[in-house]
């Protein structure tokens, strides 16, 4: 199912860039680039799927094409290639998306069984819970709890989960209209800030909704840019090759959320996709939004954590053909310009 989800995304992604309409990409001039990170050269790194850092913005990068997951140093030299074998030999092991959780210990959602939990050391030491299904989105409570995105199976709902990915209760605010869409693609997001609030933005808007660390609603809040444009109905049904038809009229000249981030320990950045461009949302956590003027670039963020963006770069072929690592560039956000 997860991989009929990423073709989706694939689709998706190509097909709305033929609708793009020209906006000024004005994120470089409104941020400074601290560094660009190359990763240790005796790695094959296929591609970055996802990263997350570390209060010490150490960096933990997951690459699904090699089945890798890597700790490196806030520089890119290497710490540690996570694996199994040493607590689980013969670990089904096909990462996706590792992350670390409030304790700096690392989570790694993985294609069946469905997770692994590792120290900040990047040594194991086992796997979730029998009962654990990877969600689309996990975040992360300062006592180790863990709440996740569900946006499939019985239905859209957050879970609230102990630290093995056992579940304690359900609750969350969920479109009706677009149910079948935010089943059929990935996008949105799910963050908690330092006061355990959790924070929930679905793909088919830019609503933030947050609630409490016991699942109650606080509030929602939005921001409308100039270029928003709402999707107007959902899917006819969940049929992954009838979604793939009606995706060209459904998504045409439409705004989607592809990314909620907890930037700093009070501002909460919101990405969104229209056309071929990005746009940058960013509120302070009671809701209030931040910026004086619409920010757009043509990069999807991998990561906005500690008060730095991480962009994701591919550089051209050597002499010999070979591709190169990705390398990542971190900037930060100049707001006063």
């Amino acid at each position: 199912m997860r991989t009929i989800n990423y073709i989706l995304i694939i689709f998706l992604t190509f097909y709305i860039t033929v609708f793009s309409q020209k906006r000024e990409i004005n994120f470089y001039n409104n941020a400074k680039k601290l560094k660009t990170i190359k990763f240790d050269d005796s790695l094959v790194i296929g591609d970055i799927t996802y990263l997350d850092t570390d209060i010490n913005n150490n960096i933990l990068v997951t690459d699904m094409l090699s089945k890798k997951v890597y700790l490196f140093n806030s520089d890119g030299g290497l710490i540690k290639t996570l694996s199994t074998e040493k607590c689980t030999p013969g670990f089904n092991w096909q990462p996706y998306k590792a992350m670390f959780d409030r304790k700096e210990n690392i989570v790694v959602l993985n294609s069946a069984p469905w997770g692994y939990r590792f120290n900040a050391d990047g040594n194991c030491f086992g796997d979730m819970d029998i009962s654990f299904i990877a969600p689309a989105h996990l975040a992360f409570l300062e006592n180790g709890s863990m709440v996740g995105y569900y946006n499939y199976g019985d239905g859209n709902h957050l879970k609230y989960m102990d630290n093995t990915g056992k579940e304690k209760f359900r609750f969350g605010k969920f479109p009706k209209d677009f149910e079948r869409l935010i089943y059929r693609f990935e996008g949105g997001g799910l963050i908690t800030d330092n006061n355990d609030n959790i924070y929930q933005v679905n793909v088919s808007s830019p609503l933030v909704t947050k609630y409490d660390k016991k699942g109650n609603f606080i509030k929602e809040f939005m921001n409308k840019p100039s270029y928003l444009r709402i999707i107007e109905k959902d899917l006819s049904n969940n049929d992954p090759v009838n979604a793939l038809k009606e995706v060209p009229k459904l998504l045409e000249n439409k705004t989607t959320s592809t990314g909620l981030f907890l930037y700093e320990p009070n501002k909460i950045l919101v990405q969104l996709f229209h056309s071929k461009y990005f746009g940058i949302e960013l509120y302070n956590t009671d809701g209030q939004y931040l910026l004086n003027k619409e920010l757009i670039l043509d990069k999807k963020i991998l990561a906005a954590k500690n008060g730095y963006i991480y962009l994701l770069l591919q550089p051209p072929p050597d002499k010999q053909g070979n591709l190169p690592n990705p390398v990542v560039e971190v900037y930060k956000l100049q707001l006063n310009k």
